[in-house]
């Protein structure tokens, strides 16, 4: 956001959430309903050399980007050589197995498996592998645990990726070899 001329930047001091008023430095500001959208930034644990490889999704552009890499994965995979260079174009690593991350798993796998099913003749998209991992024990942890394994289902209708509980802090030479080893059973295909 760019300041214009005439615009006041207040600086936050707190909130009281009891007699329901932000506070300045030099003044409370009383709300009937508050959103603090403080903004946020993707993190690479430290790894910023990651960026190029996943990016992040905070933008419109970002999303355009993802969207465009993915269609040229298969696109590629489509003009592969050899079957384990199909395998490495139609593998989908999505690390973070939250909303954003549980969301996106599920946005790749209906393309594979619904919108792109029938445009392609050396491949079947639905043999794209989609992998999330996170950090933690739970895919979606910060939903109740009663509500995990619907909203899974929900964002993911065609089949749940495999679940890698790793922690993305581990160094590894790339993201493939990370889960080439790892045993992944193919998504189930859907009767056509």
């Amino acid at each position: 956001m760019k300041l214009k001329k005439g615009d006041k930047v207040l600086v936050l001091s707190g909130v009281d959430k009891g007699r329901r008023v932000v506070q300045l430095d030099d003044r409370e500001i009383p709300y009937d309903q508050l959103v603090l959208a403080t903004g946020s930034r993707h993190a690479y644990f430290g790894h910023d050399e990651w960026e190029s490889v996943a990016p992040g999704l905070k933008k419109i552009d970002d999303a355009t980007n993802i969207r465009r890499r993915i269609l040229t994965a298969f696109e590629h995979a489509e003009s592969a050589e050899t079957q384990e260079a199909r395998r490495r174009f139609l593998t989908f690593v999505v690390i973070g197995a939250g909303p954003t991350g549980v969301e996106m798993a599920g946005a790749i796998a209906e393309l594979a498996h619904v919108a792109l099913r029938h445009d392609f003749r050396a491949i079947d998209p639905r043999d794209a592998r989609i992998v999330l991992v996170e950090a933690g024990p739970n895919v979606l942890a910060s939903f109740p645990p009663a509500l995990r394994a619907s909203r899974v289902k929900r964002s993911i209708s065609s089949a749940p990726p495999p679940f890698v509980n790793f922690s993305a802090t581990h160094r590894r030479r790339s993201v493939s070899h990370a889960f080439h080893t790892s045993p992944m059973p193919p998504a189930p295909r859907r009767s056509t």
